[in-house]
């Protein structure tokens, strides 16, 4: 690992930081810290002001297990990227093409164990997604991409929220 100068305000992610390297960072910076510092750490607080603050206040995410927030901040209504494995991966190079004005959120719902996995349902799956969006934007309009399998979730999640009269203004 070689040693690179930053200024406080520079994104990990910006410089072209990516997964691999972010394991060695929060491996190093949870050590220097003497606490766990995930990688949900890392997308909340990329730069060394963010990091810094978001350390010396002892913050802890406040987002439900099936969010994963690749991009939280903005003003506009957010987009939620279903994904059926790792959303930050999948959806982080979409969020820094978007503006830094739109909330990116994957939406990983909790994976059912291999022995019930054949009985669980795309609709109760979706029931779970729909769940977790919610609680981050109780009312919509929603905005929902899928990537992959999460494809079919997403379509499912939207046509719950319909069906409760909720808006759905973008389905992809």
């Amino acid at each position: 690992f070689r040693r690179v100068l930053f200024r406080s305000d520079d994104d990990y992610f910006e410089l072209g930081g990516n997964s691999l390297q972010a394991a060695v960072l929060i491996t190093w910076v949870s050590k220097l810290a003497g606490r766990t510092v995930n990688i949900e750490t890392l997308w909340q607080a990329s730069t060394v002001r963010k990091m810094a603050a978001y350390l010396a206040a002892g913050a802890k995410s406040s987002y439900p297990p099936a969010i994963v927030p690749v991009q939280p901040f903005g003003d506009q209504a957010p987009l939620f990227c279903v994904e059926p494995y790792d959303s930050r991966i999948a959806f982080f190079p979409l969020a820094v093409r978007l503006s830094p004005r739109l909330p990116l959120f994957g939406v990983e719902p909790q994976r059912p164990p291999a022995a019930t996995a054949a009985t669980i349902t795309l609709e109760a799956f979706a029931a779970e997604a729909k769940a977790a969006i919610r609680s981050v934007q109780p009312e919509g309009p929603y905005r929902l991409l899928g990537y992959s399998w999460g494809g079919m979730v997403a379509f499912e999640v939207a046509q719950q929220l319909i069906e409760e009269g909720q808006q759905v203004s973008f389905l992809g």
